[in-house]
């Protein structure tokens, strides 16, 4: 007679490791709605280089440049309703807007992304006039950072250092900084582009930009209140930087050292020489934070608590309590205030203070991780009987608690705390009372089409913030060498290599990218490089100007007036705008008259380019004449040029053409001169290029259009005399599609697991495990062509069954052994999630997913209201069942899976085990 099966509920604990047998394991799952659901992937929302885009000389790709690290990022919602995420970044970057001006410098780089209106803008740190003493400098000299040209220099930059960054939001203001940085507010603003952050070296004072410095960060020095006649206050130079700052009863409070300086009722930056009080810490402060209506203040070991005194204009008369000796907090990005609760991480543990001001661990169901490690059970090392080249990088089979960079952020919309170790790409989440770990790489590998062992990590770094309804990701870096496959004048044998890294960030959005992470359509913002070369030398200090400018790109469905050329989905259409400044010379030309003759001739990149020409035949090229000039459009030759005289054409040697690798712009007329203002900047027309589509050529980058070799020349009607121009060109990198990311050219699988506790420990009897049955909640496998890695051996969802607490310590045998050594440990790959429900046209049972012939929805057309197999439809919930064969005294079960598919999900509602108690205990061996 059959021995009767005994079914055990394995499902429910987190993540569980302080113990000699470790128990319960959930890996990139989250506890909701009662179940262990796999999180959603994060998809690419943007990725974004520095605007201070100009390359250093380095054909040889050795110098590293751009963004360098990520020091902090807070989400913020503005008064007028926007999300905002403002990321501070250090970078190494050139400060000018030309290589021949310019000096490698590191700099703190501030990035506001508008998540709302899907913009963004960048600010540089630098010395603001603000900051000048009025009796050392009077106010009519003061000059801002951007009024710095070719021919004056007002650079006066901050220097960057590695440090955590603050911040702190007061009314509408965004305060960050650190006591290295110092402190600066960022005022929320909306912005339609972002221009260029370095200094121009192109321009001489007559015909500068205008530019001064930002209103949009400034410093957030201390400066006197209004109680001045009363009472002395800090200043800029007196109050020191602080480490962190909070807000108490409408009072920011700053740290630094081991003391706390309070501001006035509403005044942040102003704070009374009085109104500070040191707390007897043992080390310096490190973070401090509010709650009910004290000031919890940390260093790396301590917690203390400091209520300040009410009414009056000092809150330094207050009460200071020790509420641990042995709990401190690492940073100012290593805690959360969530609903009166602070949850922050130290180098021992996470924990949490609700309510009163208890302190409370959260963290010792795991606490090893911070002790030494985790050992995590989702290794590939099983792929391939445990053989693995070490020329691959291996995943992670450890989690260690590294502390540089740790930061904790809590989502409303998931009720989740996440800690996030950036250097693990680790990240803790806490979800209703329950620990998972979240991963940002994955094991999904291939060599070849053969699984191997191996990693895939393209999301770095992670920093969580969020708002009311989405979490947003920021990763960093993605570092890329972009090889220049421009041509001077076309010709193969001329490349201009003017190759560069690109270093950059990414925004990712939680669920964006359905079930895989950092999935990517068309998201790459990236400038990799881009600056202005000078393309005639030698000419005098004098001459006058001929500036190819920044190129604007034309959106999809731009429609040209002439040619009615129109752009196209994907492609690369840019204007350049020409513009030209008349130089006057005291006795010469004045430029009174205007001009009557204007030559610019150059030659272009045609391998890669071509102009856009008024028609498919013609040579003539479809110039968009600004404002000032459309009065005079024969000046020109438009609609019938006149080679030489006339003209907006493309050459070949000296032949018009439509292939030929020059171009020739000629303005003549005898009787309408075109009026320039001298010294000044004149636009002139906007000259049409666009990148040519073969496969070649779009797959690889250019550094620009490579314009070169001109001959200018520009006469003075009222003299009569020529004068050569000196030609500067705006030059950007265009990446190719071998290198840009796009189509999920970067995305890679999320990788799940959960292991049980062990099963049968209570009484260590033999017993025989006989299978699982798994109630879950899933949308399919899908189509193995659709997947990230096709050929990869493992799917969605795999069971795993080992015994006797050997799940960490089997070796190649167990995997792979037969007879009595195959019952160590059994496994079952690419278990199905769901079942056939509906019947087709030819009555047979087929599975509900997409795609699947005779499954359909019913016609809306009343005429075939009889059409389709089913009106209505749920995500499906089954019952799946597991065969299993293994002996042992305990049992440990792991689920695991990949997430290959943007559609896929995996949600366990109850894994329930069955085995059957054999008798006796095992005597020796295991």
């Amino acid at each position: 007679m059959a021995v009767p099966g005994k079914e055990v509920e394995l499902l429910g604990q987190g993540l569980q490791a302080a113990s000699t047998i470790p128990g319960a394991f959930a890996l990139n799952m989250l506890w909701e709605d009662d179940a262990w659901q796999v999180r959603k992937g994060f998809g690419q929302v943007t990725q974004l280089t520095t605007t201070m885009s100009t390359n250093p000389s380095d054909q040889a790709l050795a110098t590293d440049w751009g963004y360098q690290k990520h020091l902090g990022s807070r989400l913020i919602t503005t008064d007028f309703g926007n999300e905002q995420i403002v990321s501070v970044f250090s970078g190494f970057v050139n400060v000018a807007n030309r290589r021949s001006s310019a000096q490698m410098l590191n700099l703190y780089l501030v990035r506001i992304d508008d998540v709302t209106a899907r913009t963004t803008h960048e600010e540089v740190i630098y010395r603001h006039t603000s900051e000048n003493n009025r009796t050392a400098i009077p106010m009519p000299y003061w000059h801002g950072l951007y009024e710095t040209n070719f021919t004056r220099d007002y650079q006066e930059w901050v220097v960057a250092q590695d440090d955590s960054i603050f911040f702190q939001q007061y009314n509408d203001i965004l305060f960050f900084g650190s006591e290295k940085m110092g402190t600066y507010c960022y005022r929320p603003s909306t912005f339609k582009e972002s221009r260029h952050k370095f200094i121009d070296k192109v321009r001489r004072s007559s015909f500068e930009l205008g530019y001064s410095e930002s209103s949009v960060v400034t410093p957030g020095f201390a400066v006197p209140g209004i109680f001045q006649d009363g009472f002395e206050y800090y200043d800029r130079s007196t109050l020191p930087k602080p480490v962190d700052a909070t807000v108490v009863d409408r009072r920011m409070v700053y740290a630094s050292g081991r003391t706390l300086y309070f501001s006035d009722f509403e005044y942040p930056r102003s704070v009374m020489t009085q109104n500070y009080v040191v707390i007897g810490t043992e080390e310096d402060i490190t973070a401090i934070a509010e709650h009910s209506d004290s000031v919890i203040v940390w260093t790396k070991s301590e917690t203390w608590m400091y209520t300040p005194s009410a009414g009056g204009a000092l809150a330094s008369q207050g009460r200071t309590t020790q509420l641990s000796s042995s709990v401190g907090c690492l940073s100012a990005s290593a805690y959360v205030s969530v609903d009166n609760t602070l949850i922050w991480a130290d180098l021992n543990g996470v924990h949490q203070m609700s309510g009163g001001f208890a302190v409370r661990e959260m963290s010792e169901d795991f606490s090893p991780l911070f002790q030494s490690f985790l050992k995590n059970p989702m290794t590939s090392y099983y792929v391939d009987n445990g053989w693995t080249s070490t020329t691959n990088q291996q995943p992670n089979t450890t989690v260690m608690f590294r502390p540089e960079g740790v930061n904790v952020s809590y989502a409303p919309s998931l009720r989740a705390v996440l800690v996030s170790i950036p250097e693990e790409r680790v990240t803790l989440c806490f979800a209703r009372g329950k620990w998972s770990i979240w991963t940002t790489e994955s094991m999904v590998h291939l060599s070849g089409t053969d699984s191997d062992v191996g990693v895939q990590h393209n999301v770095e770094n992670p920093w969580f913030v969020a708002g009311v309804r989405d979490l947003y990701m920021v990763g960093s870096l993605d570092t890329q060498n972009l090889v220049d496959r421009a041509r001077y004048d076309g010709s193969a044998s001329s490349y201009v290599n003017d190759n560069t890294i690109s270093s950059s960030y990414y925004l990712l959005r939680y669920g964006r990218g359905g079930g895989i992470d950092r999935s990517v359509e068309d998201e790459d913002h990236r400038l990799a490089m881009g600056k202005y070369k000078e393309g005639t030398t030698g000419l005098a200090a004098s001459s006058s100007y001929v500036i190819f400018d920044k190129w604007i790109r034309l959106p999809r469905g731009f429609k040209f007036e002439t040619s009615t050329t129109v752009v196209g989905e994907g492609e690369y259409y840019f204007l350049v705008p020409i513009r030209v400044v008349p130089i006057t010379v005291p006795g010469g030309n004045d430029w009174s008259a205007g001009v009557s003759f204007m030559q610019v001739d150059f030659t272009f990149d045609n391998h890669n380019w071509e102009p856009v020409f008024v028609s498919g035949v013609a040579t003539e090229i479809e110039g968009i004449l600004c404002n000032p000039r459309a009065k005079n459009p024969t000046g020109w030759g438009i609609g019938g040029p006149t080679a030489g005289t006339k003209e907006i054409q493309c050459y070949d040697g000296a032949s018009a053409s439509r292939t030929g690798n020059s171009i020739r712009l000629r303005f003549t007329d005898g009787t309408n001169k075109m009026n320039l203002s001298a010294d000044l900047s004149n636009d002139i027309m906007y000259l049409p290029f666009k990148r040519k589509t073969g496969v070649t050529i779009a797959a690889t980058n250019q550094s620009g259009i490579a314009f070169r070799s001109f001959t200018t020349n520009l006469t003075d009607a009222n003299r009569g005399v020529t004068v050569n121009m000196h030609a500067i060109t705006w030059e950007q990198m265009v990446i190719g599609t071998a290198d840009i990311r796009k189509e999920d050219s970067i995305a890679q699988p999320v990788d799940w697991a959960y292991k049980t506790v062990p099963v049968g420990l209570e009484d260590e009897s033999i017993k025989k495990a006989r299978g699982l049955y798994i109630r879950l909640m899933s949308h399919g496998a899908g189509i193995a062509s659709d997947y990230l890695f096709e050929q990869w051996v493992y799917g969605l969802c795999n069971t795993l069954v080992g015994t006797d607490v050997k799940e960490y310590t089997s070796q190649i045998i167990d995997y792979s052994g037969t007879g009595a050594s195959a019952e160590a440990i059994q496994d079952r790959l690419n278990k199905g999630t769901i079942r056939t429900r509906i019947y087709n046209t030819a009555q047979a049972l087929v599975k509900k997913v997409f795609n699947t012939t005779g499954v359909t929805f019913a016609d809306t057309n009343a005429a075939n209201k009889t059409t389709g197999t089913y009106l209505i439809d749920d995500e499906e919930v089954e019952t799946m069942a597991t065969s299993d064969a293994t002996k042992g005294m305990s049992f440990n079960y792991m689920l695991f899976g990949h997430i290959q598919n943007r559609a896929q999900a995996v949600h366990l509602d109850s894994v329930r085990a069955v085995f059957r108690n054999m008798g006796g205990r095992r005597r020796r061996g295991k």
